[in-house]
């Protein structure tokens, strides 16, 4: 699992989302915690996603 700040996202949203396709997921961190988790998703696989999160 690949960790970025919310300051790599601002600066390399595209290499970023490019890693998600790639890893299946990446945590952005704020103030070097983890705050968001970013998971490849496509249309046939999201209403199952959705699901699990909640």
């Amino acid at each position: 699992m690949n960790f970025y700040s919310i300051r790599d996202l601002c600066s390399e949203t595209k290499n970023i989302c490019e890693k998600v396709r790639h890893n299946r997921e990446v945590v952005i961190t704020n103030n070097g915690k983890p705050s968001v988790l970013m998971l490849d998703i496509s249309e046939d696989n999201f209403e199952e996603i959705i699901r699990s999160i909640r």
